[in-house]
């Protein structure tokens, strides 16, 4: 049974922004107009369907969140819609363990996937399969979500903290669970949320840690937790928090790691206990990112290099052998990121290249085998980010897509299906790339 209603949808119109970018960012799409009243129709199941007519004529299904009133005797019905959408061109990308974020050049932040602990920081806990209703905060520039929480810069300096509070992850000198953003310090830079464990680097280049410091992942000389941020070192470029390690790279392109011993994932090749303190592992590196048990580094050549264990075939070698002294993997790459069992990297033409665990399709070659040789997926692409079994990719078009895992709406894609393949989760932003 379905009752017919009228809908009202207004189309927002995105404004122009101009920055200096490289020139395969994409650009900010055109602008919408008012949409005309439409017909849709409610399922008994309160699931709203409904086709929308953009301005340049092309139909997308659209699917919506609607609240409505029934009479007793069910004759009555009325709807009303309020629709929130990206509107305005993607610029950054980040795949939490099983959630997903977007910041657009206006500075939204944008979620869905999986709520636990209120990681998507909307004050609820429900799973959010879609990325549109969903916008979270404003004026932010960056954002990083670890396992069970989020942090996200604003563009003052300041950084804002949500989800689980386990080990004092969030910094606020609690353990509470904080279902909206709360503010933990001022001045940061840059900022990377671990398994258990946070790094924030403020505006003069000290790097901060709080949270889990079991394996003396935090950096300070002790395995005490903190719950709040402690100073670890100066002059520091840029880090990245893994499961039971960290990195840091400092201003001179020195790479430095400290944490977990985890079968030689500090890249020396030495045979060596949990390391307490920073020590430094290699030179001339511009980024780095820190897995389970692994790290991907690119030098300042375009060299991808790793250490750490190889055993879930993030490495290539087709082994899976503990790798302790570094080793390189690829060249040209410009971007890389660490996933829990699978990496993704992103060469100087566009090209992404995956490999490691595929057993929910995180790799997006079509199957569900591993790889420990790196698998060409997709072309015209500008950023990457690797979940826990999902990936992300944001393409020079606009055009956000995801595959992998999707048991928690993780992809963006209104369902929970897997995706061994890329699949388009906006399309040029403005209009849903899904349907159902």
């Amino acid at each position: 049974m379905k009752r017919k209603v009228m809908l009202t949808a207004y189309a927002f119109a995105a404004a122009t922004v101009f920055m200096i970018v490289p020139s395969c960012m994409p650009h900010p799409p055109g602008n919408l107009d008012l949409l005309e009243p439409y017909s849709a129709s409610i399922h008994e199941s309160g699931q709203a369907e409904a086709g929308l007519q953009y301005d340049d004529g092309a139909a997308s299904e659209k699917w919506i969140e609607t609240e409505w009133t029934t009479s007793e005797d069910g004759a009555d019905t009325s709807v009303t819609l309020i629709e929130d959408r990206i509107d305005t061109a993607v610029m950054t990308i980040e795949a939490g363990a099983s959630s997903s974020f977007a910041i657009d050049a206006d500075g939204t932040l944008w979620a869905w996937g999986s709520n636990v602990y209120g990681i998507l920081g909307d004050s609820t806990i429900p799973i959010r399969e879609n990325p549109n209703p969903l916008k979270t905060m404003d004026d932010v520039v960056a954002v990083s979500s670890g396992f069970e929480h989020t942090m996200a810069i604003r563009a003052d300096g300041s950084l804002w903290a949500c989800g689980s509070n386990t080990f004092g992850v969030l910094g606020d000198g609690t353990s509470s669970i904080r279902l909206e953003p709360v503010k933990i310090m001022d001045d940061v830079a840059a900022v990377s949320a671990g398994f258990s464990h946070t790094m924030a680097i403020k505006t003069d280049g000290s790097l901060w840690a709080w949270g889990d410091n079991d394996c003396g992942r935090l950096g300070d000389g002790t395995t005490e937790d903190r719950h709040n941020p402690v100073r670890i070192m100066d002059d520091v470029a840029a880090v990245s928090a893994g499961f039971f390690h960290t990195v840091a790279i400092k201003n001179d392109g020195s790479l430095w790691a400290w944490g977990a011993y985890a079968a030689c994932d500090l890249g020396d090749g030495a045979d060596i206990d949990d390391l307490y303190e920073p020590e430094k592992v290699m030179d001339d590196v511009v980024a780095v990112s820190a897995g389970v048990r692994y790290t991907m580094a690119i030098k300042s050549d375009g060299s991808l290099w790793t250490f750490g264990n190889g055993l879930f075939f993030q490495f290539r070698g087709g082994t899976g052998e503990i790798i302790g002294k570094s080793t390189m993997i690829m060249s040209d790459v410009v971007a890389v990121s660490a996933g829990q069992f699978h990496a993704v990297a992103l060469k100087d033409d566009g090209s992404v290249w995956v490999w490691g665990i595929n057993r929910n399709g995180q790799l997006g070659d079509g199957t569900t085998m591993d790889s420990s040789q790196p698998v060409r997926i997709m072309d015209d692409v500008v950023a990457v980010s690797a979940g826990n079994y999902h990936t992300i990719a944001l393409r020079a078009d606009g055009s956000l897509w995801g595959w992998g895992g999707n048991d928690y709406g993780q992809l963006g894609d209104g369902t929970t299906t897997d995706r061994y393949e890329p699949k388009k989760i906006t399309d040029s932003i403005m209009q849903p790339g899904h349907s159902r």
